[in-house]
């Protein structure tokens, strides 16, 4: 017996001591450690638990770890990919229309994404320079814009000093814009002028200056052609991920997956169609009405407009800033108000349409979504923001049926009495307690 005991503990002591030598020699190799490596090896060495729960939980928990370390780490380089699949989800439906009018697979997704790029180029050659012109003069002219903002609101706030408003006075209404407007120009554009010399020697690196140029190669190169494979392999793409859900889960990952292709489906296919249609009737509207950089204001309000309500917002901000040190201010004001009457008006009669029934996806929801997304995984958090506000939405949606329906919500069934009565549902009263007071 003392043997054994004496075994067991020598076991323990070299388990022990396994353990920090183990600990000891990945400290010295941490250096060429990744989460990645480590993923692989924790995978290899659970590897006897294969085919338990544990194992699955585990496996997926650090696979899910690691993906998000990938993507924080390499988002710049996984952005061409995860964009070619964003744009291959949402020319799916065209590419299978295209499809059951008698074309292959392949065929259809070259009209399809070629169709796309080509309007894509052309509206890159006949507004880009006009675009590129305008943000340029809008940039060197933010400070007018800024100073006239401040004038403005001076000489609005001395007209309400002059009113008979008790406890209100010139003073005190002077104080709030008490800014030297002549510091304002040139602060900014000493920061402007740092800010550029600032990415003009952080792009002079030649190991920056080629990592900028395989970005952009990247996006005009890579992009297109990981699209097409996608697009064209889509279903055996699918096919394939559902092949490796576990049989039991299969069928509620069916339904899961399902809703969220709906939800998400219709809210970016119709979102950027509605998107498109308010950015070039904002940029048309001002054109008609001769309000300056007409473009770049079309361009803002469909850019920003995929989070509902948003693109309005940023659109207005600069617009009246530009109405503000026109010539005619209550004139460009008035075209500013009446453009965007029109715009809702028109939004109103056309996104129904579009959009059908709501989605269920509330703008701050997505909003809140692509911030998060944004700040913590860069370029490629707005690309995922949307899918994933959809996902965080269905999954907090499961999680509230099943607290609804939990014992901690509704409480404990109540027992059965031997006279088939619930316990403790009986009547309410004297008599209650009158039964209770003869009961032996």
């Amino acid at each position: 017996m003392n043997g054994a005991h004496l075994a067991e503990r020598k076991f323990y002591f070299l388990l022990l001591a396994w353990g920090l030598l183990l600990v000891l020699f990945l400290w010295t190799l941490s250096p060429l450690l990744s989460p990645l490596l480590i993923f692989g090896l924790l995978v290899y060495l659970l590897s006897p638990f294969y085919g338990t729960k544990v194992y699955g939980r585990i496996v997926i928990s650090l696979g899910v770890l690691t993906a998000l370390w990938l993507v924080r780490s390499l988002g710049w380089i996984l952005t061409p990919f995860v964009l070619a699949f964003v744009l291959a989800y949402i020319l799916n439906p065209v590419v299978t229309r295209v499809e059951r009018r008698g074309l292959g697979r392949s065929a259809a997704t070259g009209v399809v994404l070629g169709t796309f790029l080509l309007i894509a180029v052309v509206a890159g050659i006949v507004l880009g320079p006009v675009l590129s012109a305008q943000i340029a003069t809008f940039v060197r002219r933010i400070p007018d814009f800024l100073t006239g903002a401040i004038e403005w609101a001076r000489a609005l706030l001395d007209k309400v000093s002059r009113m008979p408003i008790p406890g209100v006075s010139r003073t005190n209404l002077g104080d709030i814009l008490n800014i030297d407007t002549r510091d304002l120009g040139p602060f900014l554009a000493a920061r402007q002028e740092a800010i550029r010399r600032y990415l003009l020697t952080g792009a002079a690196g030649v190991g920056k200056g080629i990592g900028i140029a395989l970005q952009v190669v990247s996006f005009i190169l890579v992009t297109p052609i990981v699209t097409f494979f996608v697009a064209r392999d889509f279903d055996a793409i699918v096919g394939a991920v559902s092949r490796l859900i576990p049989v039991p889960q299969r069928s509620g990952a069916a339904r899961f997956f399902s809703e969220f292709d709906v939800l998400l489906g219709k809210f970016l296919r119709s979102q950027l169609l509605v998107s498109i249609i308010v950015g070039a009737i904002i940029g048309v509207g001002f054109w008609i009405v001769g309000f300056p950089y007409a473009l770049l204001l079309g361009v803002i309000a469909g850019v920003f407009n995929i989070v509902p309500y948003l693109g309005m917002v940023l659109t207005v901000t600069p617009a009246v800033l530009i109405a503000l040190v026109s010539g005619n201010v209550a004139v460009d004001l008035l075209k500013v108000v009446g453009v965007f009457a029109v715009e809702q008006v028109l939004e109103n009669i056309i996104s129904p349409r579009i959009v059908g029934k709501s989605v269920g996806l509330h703008p701050v929801w997505v909003m809140l979504s692509i911030v998060f997304f944004s700040f913590f995984f860069g370029p490629i958090g707005l690309l995922i923001a949307v899918p994933m506000a959809v996902a965080l939405k269905l999954l907090l949606g499961r999680l509230v049926s099943i607290y609804a329906s939990s014992t901690y919500y509704l409480g404990p069934e109540p027992a059965i009495g031997s006279s088939g009565a619930p316990v403790g549902h009986g009547e309410i009263g004297p008599r209650a307690y009158a039964d209770d007071e003869e009961t032996p």
